[in-house]
């Protein structure tokens, strides 16, 4: 990655101080200059992320002076001294360069889940100047574009985080940049913004904002990341693949027959809350748990739903819907229909009628605030034939 060589200039006072030391050569850091993909990212030196290297910069190196950074560690020595500060001398001055997947053109490709890639918006033009519907996320500014094609069908996950400013990203349903920049290729749709918090239980643990979506097969989604606020800096993307079960395009059990069973769902500790619609229940995100049901009865039927004779029952909501995983449509809910013998609340649905052949969508949600990890459920899927 070539750094910035700025032409001969006043330097600070400081640099008298180190003379010694600043004519010491120097090794080549990996830094976070070297970006995924051959994205170009501002001069080392540049700690606050304003496109200037300059005094502000100076006082928060020497702030770190003798310590391990970790801003002014810029030779990634784990010791903020000489070396670091002649990095800084160096390219003091303005940031020339200016990503090339800036401007709605050249997104950086995303090659596979579970990998970290860095990026900066610095210097970065805004796009797009139309607000999204994202809540108070709004608009971007100072953005830039990724892509990714999702190797299977299933649940992901996009989180920014590890910034030096507020970065967001908005996921587009988009084949190309273009489509979602106002040409005519395509029609992208907003899959999701990522105004929620990280959680605490999301491994590895960061400090940033995430969203959840549903892909399916070799589908190619478009991720643009910019501030709210226009503020530029440096962080982290990373896509992921949600486990099974969060999911109704990954359920994590499939039930068949026409007799019955049950199954244990398990903890929800590693799930992320969303936003979900019942007819049972509207309020704060909730997180859930999928499972689909098919019956080999010839004739219509009668489905029994429950959680109610769980081996350590807690208070769901229990969905029953119809479709596809991309739309799906409600067709009955319960919440707080029976209790076990302890009286804690469960949930049961019994659906007339239902049509062989068909897939069943089965969902249960559990409330937020409760201790997740504590509790275990047992969910029968039980059939009456005709």
């Amino acid at each position: 990655m070539p750094h910035h060589t700025a032409a001969i200039r006043p330097l600070p006072l400081v640099a008298l101080m180190f003379g010694a030391a600043l004519a010491a050569p120097l090794a080549t850091p990996i830094t976070q200059a070297a970006l995924a993909g051959d994205q170009e990212c501002p001069c080392l030196g540049d700690l606050n992320g304003d496109g200037l290297v300059d005094a502000a910069d100076l006082a928060i190196l020497l702030g770190e002076w003798g310590q391990t950074g970790p801003v002014g560690d810029l030779s990634f020595s784990e010791l903020v001294d000489a070396e670091d500060l002649a990095i800084l001398l160096g390219a003091w001055g303005a940031c020339p360069s200016v990503p090339v997947n800036d401007a709605c053109s050249s997104p950086i490709s995303i090659g596979a889940t579970f990998v970290e890639v860095p990026f900066c918006t610095v210097n970065a033009a805004t796009s797009l100047s139309a607000a999204i519907a994202c809540g108070s996320l709004g608009n971007l500014e100072k953005d830039i574009f990724y892509r990714f094609v999702a190797p299977q069908t299933g649940r992901y996950r996009v989180k920014v985080y590890d910034a030096t400013f507020d970065a967001r990203a908005i996921v587009y349903n988009a084949p190309t940049i273009q489509s979602v920049c106002g040409a005519t290729q395509g029609n992208p749709t907003v899959l999701g913004c990522t105004i929620d918090a990280v959680p605490d239980h999301i491994v590895p643990s960061v400090d940033g904002h995430a969203v959840e979506f549903d892909l399916v097969e070799d589908q190619p989604i478009m991720i643009r990341i910019g501030s709210p606020s226009g503020a530029i800096g440096y962080g982290s993307l990373m896509v992921e693949r949600v486990l099974p079960g969060w999911s109704p395009c990954e359920p994590l059990a499939f039930f068949t027959g026409g007799g019955g069973g049950s199954t244990s769902i398990g903890t929800f500790d590693k799930t992320y809350p969303t936003v979900s619609t019942s007819g049972c229940y509207a309020g704060k995100p909730m997180i859930q748990t999928w499972y689909t049901f098919e019956s080999a009865c010839s004739q219509n039927f009668d489905l029994r739903i429950s959680t109610c004779q769980g081996f350590q029952s807690m208070d769901c909501v229990l969905s029953l819907f119809v479709g596809s995983c991309g739309e799906l449509f409600e067709v009955d809910c319960a919440d707080d229909t029976c209790t076990d013998s302890e009286g804690v609340l469960g949930e049961e649905i019994v659906f007339k009628d239902c049509t062989p052949n068909t897939k069943y969508y089965i969902r249960i949600m559990a409330y937020p605030g409760a201790q997740l990890d504590q509790y275990g459920l047992s969910m029968q899927v039980l059939t009456t034939c005709p």
